[in-house]
């Protein structure tokens, strides 16, 4: 025989009618709401495909709480009547950076090449070495981890769009 102190099931059959009348009826459906938790919680985690869509609808409530707080932060300067709009399939204009014209780049953040110069231009005109060009960024714009600053996590596809917000 099992000691009823011990098994957990057994723990009511311990108890006179006295005891029993004076825990509250909450905290008794409470503990056969969690026992029968635990039991499904063991026959669910047995399955690899059913703790896989688990994860995948987890990732998906991640994105819908991060998107408040991405168009509060990543995407501020988007604003159309008041509010940060982003295209997704527009994207967004690209970064301007600031870029010094030199015959040969040696730090790509802030020099660009005269020939890349001219082929961003008009094609025409020709920068002369030391003038400072504003350039968009190019797209694809790298991931912020690359260290180029920018707002995207992701980067951006051909187009400009971000890919985070495609996701």
């Amino acid at each position: 025989m099992t000691d009823p102190i011990k098994d957990k099931d057994l723990v009511v059959d311990t108890l006179d009618v006295e005891e029993l009348v004076q825990i509250p009826l909450w905290r008794i459906r409470l503990r056969v709401a969690w026992r029968s938790f635990r039991k499904n919680w063991a026959l669910f985690s047995e399955n690899k495909a059913g703790l896989l869509g688990l994860v995948i609808i987890a990732i998906f409530g991640i994105m819908a709480i991060s998107h408040p707080i991405l168009m509060a932060t990543a995407w501020e300067g988007h604003e159309e009547g008041g509010k940060n709009v982003y295209d997704v399939r527009a994207g967004a204009d690209s970064i301007i950076v600031e870029k010094t014209v030199v015959a040969e780049v040696t730090n790509p953040e802030t020099e660009i090449s005269q020939i890349e110069a001219q082929l961003q231009g008009s094609g025409v005109f020709i920068p002369e070495i030391g003038t400072t060009l504003m350039t968009p960024l190019a797209n694809p714009a790298p991931p912020v981890w690359s260290g180029v600053p920018h707002p995207h996590i992701l980067g951006t596809d051909p187009f400009g769009a971000d890919i985070f917000s495609q996701l």
